[in-house]
C-alpha cells in the first residue's frame, strides 16, 4: 500500500471528523518520513506530536520535527547574538523534565515511550523555532511514503489534547496530496518549501536551532528499555476507545443547512417517512433520482437517536463511490461511519470494538457504510448477528441489486427498522424480482416519479432529441443471426432451470446488446455532431461495453470507448474516462475534475447508471441503451440533476432502427426491435420540455422510413430482457 491507498478527504473537520482516527493513523501508517511544524512547545505539545508515529515506526521511518517558541524583544536580540540560547535551551529542558514527570495516562505514556523509541534508534530530528515580538505559530505537515507520494496538510490544531480530541475545540486540516498535482503546485509545495527553509534556518524573521543533546538524552532515559520497541499496536487501540467514547457517542444531529440551504424536508420526504412509520418502520422509497432518498433516511435514524434510542445504522450500497457519497452526506448529521468497503484491515477491528461497546451500553449510536460484497461475507454477518435486532435500522440503497434469492439470508430482515432505497425497484412486469424485495423490505410505501419531480422543479427540466441511427447490412444480418439463435434457445427452456442454456442465452444477448450499442452509423452520427456543433462543457458520452462485435481484434483497440474518446479528443476538447477498470480514487478525481470544469466531458460504461452525484452534467450523448426500463431511467437522471448555474438538461438519445427493406424480410423480428427503442423513446418525450415539437419530427421521420405502423401500434416484447441486465 502507498499513500494513494489511503481514503483522503480534502478537509478534515473535528464537527464530523476524528482528526487521529481519519487522518493521522492512516496517513502515518504508510509514512517513511515525516516532516512537522508545531505553533508552540507547551506541556501536552510533545506528547500529542508523536500522534500516529506507532505506524511511521514499523516502516522504519524518519521524522523531524520543529517546535515554536516566542520571544522578548530583549531576548530575540541576546539569540540573534548567541548570547542567551544556552539559557532558553536549559529553560525549555526543565519544561521537558515536567513533562515526563507528569506522564501518567496511558496515552501519554505511550506517546513518550515512541519518541524515546524514535530517539534509541536515531530516527528523530527535533529544532527550535524563535520569533520575536510573538512566536512562531504554524501548523505544517508533509507526509512522504517510499513511493514518492507526499500529502501536505496545514490547519488550526496544535499538537495538543484540546485539539486532537473530537469533543474539545471545534479544529481543521486542510489537505494536499501530491498526486492532484495542479493543487499540489498550487497550495501544497509552498507549505513544502516553507518547512524545508525552516529546517535550514532561511525564514526571515525566524531563527532555528537544533535542539541541545540533552533534549534527546533525557526522552532516551524516560524508557529504561531502548533495545526492545514499545507496544506499536497500543496507540491506536487507546484512539479508537478515545472515539467510542466521545465523538460517536454525541450521536448525529440534524444539520441547520444542508447543501448551501436552510435544512428541510420537502413535502414527499416527510409524507414517505409517515407512511414508513404506518407499516411497521419497513418498506421501500422508490423516489426519483435526485429526490432526496439519502436524507430522508438519515432524517429518520438521526430523530431515533435524538429521542434517546440505541441504534445501529447500517447502510449497505452496491460500488465504493457510492459509499463515499453516503459518508459525506452522513457526516453532515453529524455522523462518523466505519467504512466496510476497503480492505477488511480497515474495518474488521474497528466495528467489532464498536459493536462490543454498543451491545456493554458505552455507546447509543454506530453507523456503518458497507458494500454488497462485504455484506454477503461470513465475517461480516456474523458481526451482525451480534446486534440485537431491534436495535438495527437496515438501509438498502439501490436495493434492486437485492433482487434475487440468494439476498434474503444475507439482508437481516429481523432488522426492527429496514428501508430499501431505489428509484426503480424493480422493472415493470419482473414479478419474482418484485417478491424477493417486498419479502426482504416490505412493500413500496412511497412513490415519487421522475415526473413528479420534474414538476416540483426538484429536478432540471430537458430536452429531448432522438437520432435514428440505421443497421447496416453486415449488422443486420449479425442482428437476425443472434436473434434466431436466441429465440431457439429461450423455446428450448421456457422455464429458465439449465444452467447451460442460460449461460448461453446470456452469452448471445449480450453480444446482440453490443453489436445495438455499437452501430458504424452511430459513430459516423456523433463524428458528424461533433464536427458541426463541436463539445460543450459539462457533456457525459454513455458509451456501450467492448467492441463492435464484427470488428474484434486482439489489441482491444477497437472498444467503443477509445472511439469515443478519440473523436471528442479531435474537437480540441478534454475528456476522462470512468469504466470498471479504473480505481476509485481515480475515478473521483476525473469526476472532481469534471464538476470543477478542468475537463469538458466524461465517457462511461455503465458504471455511472446509478447512484453517483455528478450534477454539473447539463448534456448526455446516450450512445448504448439495453433494453432495461431502470437503465435509462438511471442514465436520465444522472443529467437532471440540480447545480448553480444549471437552467437545464440536454439528452441526444441514439436509437438503432432497421431499414424499410429489413423490416418488410423479417417483420416480426425487426418489429420487435424498434418497439424495444419505442418503449425509451416514448418515456422520454412525454417528460421532455419539447415533448410537442420532438413527437412531430419522430412521427414523421417514422413515416418517412416506413415504420410509422409500428410507431402508432407497437407492442414491446420483453420475455427475454433479464438477460440484458
Amino acid at each position: 500500500m502507498s499513500l494513494r491507498d489511503v481514503p483522503l478527504k480534502g478537509v478534515y473537520r473535528t464537527a464530523t471528523d476524528s482528526l487521529v482516527r481519519d487522518f493521522y493513523l492512516p496517513c502515518l501508517a504508510q509514512a517513511t518520513h515525516y516532516d512537522r511544524a508545531v505553533g508552540f512547545f507547551s506541556s501536552s505539545m510533545l506528547l500529542e506530536a508523536a500522534t500516529g508515529l506507532s505506524g511511521l515506526i514499523k516502516n522504519k521511518g524518519r521524522m523531524r520535527l520543529v517546535i515554536g517558541h516566542p520571544l522578548s524583544d530583549e531576548d530575540w536580540d541576546a539569540v540573534q547574538s548567541g548570547v542567551k540560547l544556552s539559557v532558553i535551551q536549559s529553560t525549555l529542558l526543565e519544561e521537558l523534565g515536567e513533562i515526563l514527570e507528569r506522564a501518567g495516562s496511558d496515552r501519554s505514556v505511550q506517546s513518550l515511550e515512541l519518541l524515546s523509541w524514535m530517539v534509541a534508534t536515531s530516527s528523530l530530528e527535533m529544532r527550535f523555532a524563535f520569533r520575536r515580538l510573538g512566536m512562531y505559530h504554524e501548523k505544517i505537515g508533509i507526509v512522504g511514503d517510499a513511493q514518492g507520494n507526499r500529502i501536505v496538510f496545514n490547519g488550526s490544531p496544535n499538537e495538543s489534547a484540546n485539539a486532537l480530541l473530537p469533543t474539545r475545540n471545534f479544529e481543521s486540516l486542510s489537505v494536499f496530496p501530491s498526486w492532484k498535482v495542479e493543487v499540489f503546485e498550487e497550495y501544497g509545495e509552498p507549505f513544502a518549501r516553507g518547512f524545508r527553509d525552516l529546517w535550514e534556518n532561511t525564514t526571515p524573521d525566524l531563527v532555528t536551532v537544533p535542539v541541545p543533546s540533552q533534549f534527546y538524552e533525557l526522552l532516551l532515559k524516560y524508557r529504561q528499555d531502548n533495545h526492545t520497541p514499545p507496544n506499536l499496536d497500543l496507540e491506536e487501540a487507546l484512539y479508537k476507545q478515545i472515539a467510542l467514547t466521545t465523538h460517536q457517542n454525541s450521536g448525529p444531529k440534524i444539520p441547520s443547512t444542508f447543501s448551501g440551504q436552510p435544512y428541510a424536508l420537502r413535502e414527499h420526504q416527510e409524507k414517505a417517512l409517515k407512511n414508513w412509520r404506518a407499516s411497521s418502520y419497513s418498506g421501500i422509497f422508490a423516489l426519483a433520482t435526485g429526490s432526496g432518498k439519502t436524507v430522508t433516511a438519515l432524517h429518520a435514524a438521526t430523530k431515533f437517536s435524538e429521542q434517546g434510542y440505541p441504534l445501529v445504522l447500517i447502510v449497505a450500497v452496491p460500488y465504493q463511490i457510492l459509499a463515499e457519497q453516503w459518508v459525506s452526506v452522513m457526516e453532515q448529521f453529524s455522523m462518523s461511519p466505519i467504512r466496510a468497503f476497503y480492505s477488511r484491515d480497515n474495518w474488521v477491528g474497528k466495528i467489532d470494538e464498536a459493536i462490543t461497546a454498543f451491545v456493554g451500553g458505552a455507546l447509543k449510536f454506530l453507523s456503518i457504510v458497507v458494500v454488497n460484497d462485504t455484506l454477503a461475507s461470513k465475517e461480516f454477518l456474523d458481526r451482525l448477528n451480534r446486534i440485537p435486532p431491534e436495535n438495527i435500522f437496515f438501509v438498502g440503497d439501490e436495493c434492486h441489486h437485492h433482487a434475487s434469492e440468494g439476498w434474503i439470508a444475507r439482508i437481516p430482515s429481523r432488522a426492527k427498522f429496514r428501508l430499501g432505497l431505489s428509484a426503480t425497484p424493480w422493472d415493470p412486469g419482473r414479478d419474482l424480482q418484485k417478491a424477493i424485495l417486498e419479502r426482504i423490505y416490505g412493500q413500496v410505501v412511497a412513490s415519487y416519479s421522475l415526473g413528479d419531480a420534474l414538476r416540483d422543479r426538484v429536478l432540471s427540466e430537458y430536452s429531448y432529441h432522438w437520432v435514428p441511427c440505421a443497421f447496416d447490412d453486415d449488422e443486420a444480418d449479425e442482428y437476425e443471426r443472434l436473434s434466431k439463435q436466441i429465440s431457439s434457445l429461450y423455446s428450448q427452456d421456457p422455464g429458465q432451470k439449465s444452467p447451460s442454456i442460460q449461460t448461453r442465452l446470456k452469452s448471445f444477448v449480450a453480444r446482440r446488446s453490443r453489436l445495438i450499442g455499437a452501430l458504424r452509423s452511430k459513430r459516423q452520427r456523433l463524428k458528424q455532431m461533433l464536427s458541426n456543433a463541436g463539445i460543450s462543457p459539462h457533456t457525459l458520452f454513455y458509451c456501450g461495453e467492448g467492441q463492435h462485435p464484427l470488428e474484434q481484434d486482439a489489441t482491444d483497440a477497437n472498444r467503443i470507448i477509445d472511439s469515443t474518446i478519440v473523436e471528442v479528443a479531435s474537437t480540441g476538447r478534454n475528456i476522462g474516462r470512468i469504466t470498471a477498470s479504473e480505481s476509485t480514487s481515480e475515478r473521483q478525481r476525473v469526476l472532481n475534475a469534471f464538476d470543477d470544469g478542468l475537463i469538458d466531458s466524461v465517457a462511461a460504461i455503465r458504471v455511472l447508471d446509478e447512484g453517483f452525484d455528478i450534477p454539473s452534467c447539463r448534456i448526455a450523448f446516450m450512445l448504448a441503451s439495453s433494453g432495461s426500463y431502470r437503465q435509462y431511467v438511471q442514465r436520465r437522471g444522472r443529467v437532471l440533476r440540480k447545480a448553480p448555474g444549471k437552467r437545464s438538461a440536454q439528452i441526444f438519445d441514439f436509437v438503432a432502427i432497421p431499414s424499410s427493406a429489413r423490416l418488410k424480410q423479417e417483420n416480426a423480428l425487426w418489429r420487435r426491435q424498434i418497439s424495444l427503442e419505442l418503449v425509451r423513446i416514448r418515456d422520454f418525450v412525454a417528460l421532455a420540455s419539447n415533448a410537442l415539437s420532438q413527437q412531430i419530427e419522430i412521427n414523421d421521420k417514422m413515416e418517412f422510413l416506413g415504420l410509422g405502423a409500428i410507431y402508432y401500434e407497437y407492442a414491446p416484447v420483453s420475455e427475454e430482457l433479464e438477460y440484458e441486465d
